[in-house]
């Protein structure tokens, strides 16, 4: 547990200066926590351009989309807005809500079209705190291609470029290449 020590300036009786510890309730902890997952909040905050790349299960090639993430904070949640040019005429949206657990080390992601929220195990946070950016990997078990699998989402986030790197690992298989996205963020 943190605590903060104070010291305190002290006339005593006998008319010297003598300073005194007073002894401090221990430091907040969810305030410190609160402010860790939001270094990660504005290190996202905004519009970013770039592709997405993503394994196309029919053929297993890989296809590449001009892509547009849009990310905004309200409270302790962030809204990831993607837009995808899918060809002429095309395009594809999609939106899921963010929220990050410092405490906990959870990353939650809920889509907008789903009812029931996805809890992951989140690592690096405390380091990319520290530097403002950095590695985030978002691990856990999720279903791909209609059958469960572990999961492995990589966040690099350095200045002004970020990639999210997607990988699965379905029984008894390495983890494979499943989707990433780059970007840089736009100009105002």
């Amino acid at each position: 547990m943190t605590y903060f020590l104070r010291f305190c300036l002290a006339l005593t009786c006998s008319g010297t200066i003598a300073w005194t510890e007073l002894k401090a309730a221990p430091a907040q902890t969810s305030v410190v926590v609160q402010n860790t997952a939001q270094v990660v909040y504005k290190a996202l905050l905004g519009k970013w351009t770039g592709s997405l790349e993503y394994r196309d299960y029919s053929n297993n090639k890989r296809v590449t989309l001009p892509a547009v993430l849009e990310v905004s904070v309200s409270g302790e949640a962030m809204t990831w807005h993607f837009t995808y040019d899918d060809g002429p005429g095309k395009t594809v949206t999609g939106e899921e809500t963010i929220v990050i657990n410092a405490q906990d080390q959870t990353f939650r992601e809920q889509a907008a079209e789903s009812k029931t929220p996805k809890i992951y195990h989140l690592s690096g946070l405390n380091d990319f705190a520290q530097q403002g950016q950095g590695q985030l990997v978002v691990t856990g078990i999720a279903e791909d291609d209609s059958q469960k699998v572990d999961l492995r989402k990589t966040l690099t986030i350095m200045g002004k470029s970020l990639t999210i790197l997607k990988e699965v690992r379905p029984p008894g298989a390495e983890f494979l290449f499943r989707n990433k996205y780059t970007f840089k963020r736009a100009e105002l």
